[in-house]
Parts: structure tokens; C-alpha cells; sequence
């Protein structure tokens, strides 16, 4: 299986490449459904798309909140001290196996948040409005 064909062109690390990649991997994932890819070629692509994802994450936001990679229980994350963990691999391999509602774009977005800790603000808030 060949991803030229795809035209996947990832050369640098700009906030513009978010959402190439959602089009690229909406691609692969058509070609995956209709070739019935084997699942450890899949898990290949996850980890090669998903340390872009995370690395493109990194360098445009999370690195200086604190994140950077880490190994856990075999997968690359991204996690900072006191934070959350965000998941890109496994974000990429939900994309590739299911469909557009796993939008690694949305996930390279919410990351800002969950990123600068915004979003655990939110989630406070909004349990003390219930």
C-alpha cells in the first residue's frame, strides 16, 4: 500500500497542516475501508500520522504549556506534570477506523484548550452551574 497516491505532503509544522491532514486521512480511511487493510499496517499508519499530529500539536501550542512526549504502556503521548494526556496516535487510529466524527482537526483544536488548561476551567464551571 502505497500513501503517494494520496498526495499526503506534511513538509512542515504550520497550524495549516491540521487540516491537511484531516483530508488526507479522510482518504486513507476510504482506501482502508475498501481494501480491508490489516489491522498492523493500520496501527503503522496511526503511529506515523499520530507522532505528526502530536508533534505539529507541540510545536504550535502544547510545548509551551509544559507538554512533551512520553512513553505509555508502549504508545507515545503527550502529558506535562499536573495535566492531562493527549492521545494523538490513538486519535489518528479512531479516524482511520471509523469516520469523520473522529476529525483529527477538531482533536488538533480542543488541544489548545486542554493545552492552557482552559477547558478545566470550563468543565469546573459548568459542574457548578448543575
Amino acid at each position: 500500500c502505497s500513501m503517494h497516491k494520496f498526495n499526503i505532503k506534511l513538509d512542515d509544522f504550520s497550524e495549516d497542516n491540521a487540516s491537511d491532514l484531516e483530508m488526507s486521512l479522510g482518504k486513507v480511511n476510504k482506501h482502508i475501508i475498501d481494501n480491508s487493510l490489516k489491522e498492523d499496517m493500520i496501527w503503522q499508519l496511526s503511529v506515523v500520522y499520530g507522532v505528526y499530529l502530536g508533534e505539529l500539536m507541540l510545536r504550535t501550542y502544547a510545548a509551551r504549556y509544559g507538554y512533551k512526549w512520553i512513553v505509555k504502556d508502549g504508545e507515545p503521548v503527550l502529558k506535562k506534570e499536573e495535566g492531562y494526556e493527549m492521545c494523538p496516535v490513538v486519535k489518528v487510529y479512531k479516524r482511520l477506523t471509523g469516520d469523520e466524527t473522529e476529525n483529527v482537526l477538531s482533536f488538533f483544536n480542543v488541544g489548545k484548550y486542554v493545552a492552557d488548561g482552559s477547558i478545566k476551567k470550563k468543565m469546573n464551571k459548568d459542574k457548578n452551574t448543575k
